[in-house]
């Protein structure tokens, strides 16, 4: 679990002790209650003093624009993979994603803002037996996605096409 200079953690791990204060440990996680508590509260407290300085909520780096104070494009893209994907891994694969869009919808064209109205799409949804792999997912609007619902992406155009039919009439 730890490597390098960090061999006396390991030992504390081993027996039983929070890698941190060296207090029994009351789990298998490495930090006691009050560390895991105490890391908590300062990584909130870092979060809040970020925003303040117009800085990444996630890495600090400096943003600016209308980004200032929430996550920068790479933490986002990071945070929308955790979410959506339940992995951080694909964070780089669903931003070269987005840019291969242009930054559009997949159904609209309309322009997609990161943190507003940009939103990941299963074309086949999971709870129809589709995968988070990449060539299953579009970006869209959150609109659009909450419209189309656990439809499949042939299922959604059939209705937009049936919608469309009727008033083109």
């Amino acid at each position: 679990m730890f490597t390098g200079s960090n061999e006396y953690k390991q030992r504390r791990y081993d027996k039983g002790f929070c890698v941190n204060c060296s207090v029994k440990r009351d789990s298998e996680k490495a930090l006691c209650v009050d560390c895991r508590n105490a890391q908590k509260i300062a990584a909130q407290k870092r979060h809040e003093q970020r925003k303040i300085e117009n800085k990444c909520t996630g890495c600090g780096h400096k943003i600016s624009g209308q980004r200032a104070g929430q996550k920068c494009l790479r933490c986002w893209f990071s945070h929308v993979a955790v979410v959506s994907l339940g992995t951080r891994d694909k964070g780089e694969g669903i931003a070269r994603l987005f840019f291969e869009q242009r930054g559009q919808c997949a159904y609209t064209n309309e322009k997609l803002i990161p943190a507003k109205n940009a939103c990941l799409d299963h074309k086949i949804p999971r709870t129809k037996g589709g995968s988070n792999d990449l060539d299953n997912i579009h970006w869209v609007t959150k609109d659009i996605n909450r419209v189309k619902g656990n439809k499949t992406h042939d299922e959604f155009l059939a209705l937009c096409r049936n919608i469309t039919a009727k008033y083109d009439n």
